[in-house]
């Protein structure tokens, strides 16, 4: 988290607008630790994809939190593209933090094509 920090003083509204949405932002207010797990989560999304940054946006990956607070993902963009492509019906995932680390799974479920 402390070099998530430190991206965030160096690029201010601009990095924090270009890896998470406004939902993302508004749910965060701010908070490093809800900020790292959303991101890690959406690392951990993109390699149950096969795929990384290079080829899909932060954007397309959408961490939100159900009613009751467990994290579910919504995918847009090429993200939700390579969803469909791979059959991937549904997820199941995770996320943590502490002081100085996050942490997240994702387990895309689906018969793949």
């Amino acid at each position: 988290l402390r070099q998530l920090r430190d991206l965030l003083t160096a690029g201010g509204m601009d990095f924090l607008s270009a890896g998470w949405t406004s939902g993302e932002q508004a749910a965060c207010k701010g908070n490093l630790g809800s900020l790292g797990r959303r991101w890690a989560l959406k690392e951990a999304a993109l390699k149950a994809l096969g795929h990384g940054f290079g080829s899909v946006s932060p954007l397309d990956i959408d961490v939100r939190n159900r009613p009751h607070g467990q994290p579910e993902i919504r995918t847009h963009g090429a993200a939700r593209r390579y969803v469909r492509e791979l059959g991937i019906e549904t997820w199941h995932v995770s996320m943590s933090s502490d002081a100085n680390w996050a942490i997240a799974i994702a387990i895309a479920c689906g018969g793949l094509k």
